[in-house]
C-alpha cells in the first residue's frame, strides 16, 4: 500500500496535486495538508479539494501562533506521514520543508505554483549543503534543504535550458483536459487581474492601465476577473466608471472555466500565470499581455522582474501589447 503525502500552500498547487494524484495513481492512500493564509483560500481550497479522493485533509493557518509552534501543532499528523512513499509539494519554505523532512517520504516531487517552479529550480542550481542549524534542532524544526537533491519536478514549464540533475516529468494536464475539450467560444474578453495595486503600481496608474485595455478592445465590453485579494468595492465603483465589467469566480480560473461552460473568445492581463495554463488548457484561445512601463512601477527590483517575466512570454510566443 502506497501512501502520498500532499503538501499545498495554494489553490492552484492543489489543482496540481489533483492532477498528480489522477496522472500517477501510485498512492492507494491521499493525505493532503492544505497551508492557508487567508479565509478566501481555504474556501477556494475546499472547493477544489472535492475534485480529488483523501484519506485525509488537515488544514493548518498561518496565524503568528502557528507560525511560531508548527513543529509541536503538526507533531501528531507528521508521525503519520513518516511511512509515505511519495510527498508532493510545491513550494520550500521552513515549515513545508520541516514537514517533508519530517516524513521522509522515499521520493519528493515538487509541483507547480507557477512561475514560482522557476525560482525553486534556481535556487537548486545553486544549493551548497547545509545542516540543520542547532537553534533549529533546539525549537524542533527540521530545516535542512538537501532533499532538493533527489526530488523530482512535476512541471509545465520548460526547464531543459536550466540542465538540472533532478528528473523532470511533463505536467501535460492530459486528465484535466479531457474535462474541458468540448467547450464552446463565446465573443467575450476576460481581463485576469493579478493583484498590483498598491505593491507594483500606484491606483492612479493602475486606473490608466486598464482605462487603455477597455479602449483597446471596443466595443467589445472586457469581464475583469478578480484575483482572490482584490477589493470587489473598489472595483465595482471603477467597472461603472470605466465601463467593463466584473467577476469573482468561486474556484480557480483553471476550473471555472470549465463550470462555466464556455471559454472567452480572448484572455488577457498584465501578469498572470494563469494565462499560461488557460492557453494550454482551454485551447485555442488567444492569449495578449498588456505590458506596463517601467517607469510606473514603485520599487526599482520590479523592473528587472518585469523584464524577465516578458522575455518568458515572448519565449511562449504570447502577444505582448503596448498601449
Amino acid at each position: 500500500m502506497a501512501k502520498g503525502f500532499f503538501i499545498v500552500r495554494t489553490p492552484f498547487q492543489l489543482f496540481n496535486a489533483i492532477e498528480a494524484q489522477k496522472r500517477f495513481e501510485i498512492c492507494t492512500e491521499s493525505y493532503l495538508l492544505c497551508i492557508y493564509k487567508k479565509e478566501i483560500d481555504r474556501i477556494l481550497m475546499e472547493k477544489i479539494a472535492s475534485r480529488g479522493q483523501w484519506k485525509e485533509i488537515k488544514w493548518f493557518q498561518l496565524t503568528s501562533f502557528n507560525r511560531a509552534f508548527f513543529p509541536l501543532l503538526l507533531n501528531r499528523f507528521l508521525k503519520r506521514m513518516r511511512d509515505a512513499e511519495y510527498c508532493f509539494f510545491g513550494l520550500i519554505t521552513p515549515l513545508i520543508t520541516h514537514c517533508i523532512n519530517t516524513a521522509n517520504a522515499k521520493q519528493p516531487i515538487l509541483l507547480d505554483d507557477g512561475n514560482e517552479v522557476l525560482l525553486i529550480a534556481q535556487k537548486i542550481l545553486s544549493f551548497t549543503s547545509t545542516e540543520n542549524s542547532l537553534l533549529n534542532q533546539i525549537r524542533g524544526r527540521h530545516i535542512d534543504y538537501r532533499y532538493l537533491q533527489k526530488i523530482k519536478i512535476f512541471t509545465f514549464f520548460d526547464l531543459s535550458r536550466l540542465q538540472l540533475n533532478n528528473q523532470i516529468i511533463l505536467n501535460d494536464y492530459r486528465m484535466f483536459k479531457q474535462e474541458t475539450s468540448t467547450l464552446p467560444t463565446a465573443e467575450e474578453i476576460f481581463f485576469i487581474g493579478s493583484n498590483l495595486i498598491g505593491t507594483y503600481i500606484s491606483p492612479h496608474s493602475f486606473e490608466n492601465e486598464l482605462e487603455k485595455v477597455i479602449r483597446y478592445f471596443m466595443p467589445l465590453t472586457v469581464t475583469y476577473i478578480l484575483h482572490r485579494y482584490e477589493d470587489e468595492h473598489y472595483f465595482k465603483a471603477l467597472s461603472a466608471k470605466l465601463n467593463f465589467k466584473t467577476v469573482k469566480f468561486d474556484t480557480i480560473l483553471e476550473v471555472a472555466l470549465l463550470e462555466y461552460a464556455k471559454k472567452p473568445l480572448t484572455i488577457a492581463t498584465f501578469r498572470s500565470t494563469a494565462l499560461e495554463t488557460l492557453g494550454y488548457l482551454y485551447d485555442p484561445i488567444q492569449q495578449i499581455v498588456f505590458t506596463i512601463h517601467p517607469n510606473i512601477l514603485l520599487k526599482e527590483p520590479q523592473k528587472e522582474e518585469f523584464s524577465n517575466l516578458y522575455l518568458h512570454y515572448q519565449r511562449k510566443k504570447i502577444q505582448l501589447i503596448t498601449i
